[in-house]
């Protein structure tokens, strides 16, 4: 039910997220102004307050709306403009697109992944069609909240 969507909120995740990677970004200022290198300060970030976002991000930036889309793109924009990040690390979306490509692939290329179960059945076409990026069934889209979740976000990406 679309009235269940309500329930499968993100926004006390990334409120934590943001509060705990300004945290951070304290640190790596801090680091900053007693003259670490540029390169290395990067690294600092990519481990103390990218690898926070990015942590699990499959699972739930399904369900994230537009403005907590866009906080954490400021927060990101902000390590960047202040130097803290590389002006090189791509924007969020960039970043959760190409995590999430490679856990379907992951999940695609190895029969033991724990997700290969929840693929629905492939299927079998006695025609000649394009390449997809999958030959699986398209599960039927119901509800709303279905379509949040990942493993239907990657089979339905780049169907047509």
């Amino acid at each position: 039910r679309s009235s269940d969507l309500h329930l499968l909120q993100v926004g006390p995740h990334i409120k934590n997220v943001l509060v705990r990677s300004q945290q951070a970004m304290y640190a790596v200022r801090t680091l900053k102004a007693h003259g670490l290198a540029s390169n290395i300060l990067h690294d600092v970030f990519r481990s103390l307050v990218l690898s926070r976002i990015i942590y699990a991000s499959q699972a739930w930036t399904g369900l994230m709306n537009a403005e907590e889309r866009s906080r954490l793109e400021a927060l990101l924009r902000k390590a960047r403009h202040s130097g803290l990040a590389s002006s090189a690390l791509p924007n969020l979306s960039d970043i959760f697109e190409e995590l999430d490509s490679k856990l379907f692939a992951s999940v695609l290329n190895n029969e033991h992944h724990i997700l290969r179960k929840l693929l629905p059945p492939l299927t079998n076409h006695n025609y000649s069609l394009r390449n997809r990026r999958h030959h699986y069934t398209l599960p039927i889209k119901s509800i709303r909240i279905s379509d949040c979740m990942f493993l239907n976000r990657m089979l339905y990406l780049d169907i047509y």
